[in-house]
């Protein structure tokens, strides 16, 4: 950060040794790409709001070489926070497709190319994803994953998700329910991990329904609630 007191712009500077998954050396391009993709208002990219406070498009950001980009934004508490929910994306591959036919291009779904530790094997829709071990990927990001292959299935059922755990047709079910979690904590076989998370959940009401104008009206169902009861039986105690 160049003034990291009152932040105008970012200087990034990548690593050298992390490549896409076809053998091209990830770069500069690819950020700057990446970038005025999701600022783009043709791409609907869901979170576009998270980038409300970076200038968008090519003037937003700058390819200062091969392995250093430079951003514009405004001053910001939480300057960093869009780019940890962005995934950067290979430009030598998508740069000829229309913004907003992204969503609609088999990259997503049916030929994905990455830079990660793990690199796509096979789609099955409404079933499966497989991934299978990146052996180059660098020593300096933890190298050689640990796992050969997993395969990340699509089970919409939360109790068949645990059903599957505790059978061992599963090997990690994340996010149980707070129901569940005694039945896991029993389970000599199983570990619990917790995780502190910054996000949460709310409760607004919308003013802009005639019923809800008046902040009498509010204020009088925010102090109606009983919130400690809430979170008590969402938490099981």
């Amino acid at each position: 950060v160049d003034d990291p007191t009152h932040p105008s712009t970012i200087t990034f500077h990548l690593r050298r040794d992390v490549y896409w998954h076809d053998g091209v050396r990830t770069d500069a391009n690819d950020v700057a790409f990446t970038y005025r993709v999701v600022t783009d208002p043709e791409t609907a990219y869901p979170n576009a709001a998270f980038w409300d406070h970076y200038v968008g498009g090519a003037e937003g950001i700058e390819v200062v070489d091969s392995f250093t980009v430079r951003v514009r934004l405004s001053p910001h508490a939480e300057y960093l926070d869009p780019w940890t929910g962005v995934s950067i994306m290979p430009r030598h591959l998508l740069e000829g497709v229309p913004v907003s036919q992204l969503k609609q291009h088999p990259y997503g779904t049916q030929c994905p190319v990455g830079n990660g530790p793990f690199v796509f094997v096979e789609h099955r829709p409404q079933e499966s994803w497989t991934f299978k071990t990146n052996p180059a990927f660098p020593t300096g990001l933890g190298g050689r994953p640990y796992v050969d292959r997993y395969v990340y299935r699509v089970i919409p059922e939360q109790a068949t998700l645990l059903t599957d755990l505790l059978t061992e047709n599963i090997d990690v079910y994340l996010a149980p329910r707070a129901d569940q979690v005694s039945e896991i904590i029993r389970s000599e076989d199983l570990d619990l991990l917790r995780s502190v998370s910054r996000s949460y959940t709310l409760v607004a009401w919308n003013a802009r329904r005639p019923q809800l104008a008046d902040a009498r009206v509010r204020r009088a169902m925010t102090l109606g609630t009983n919130r400690h009861e809430i979170v008590e039986a969402q938490l099981r105690g």
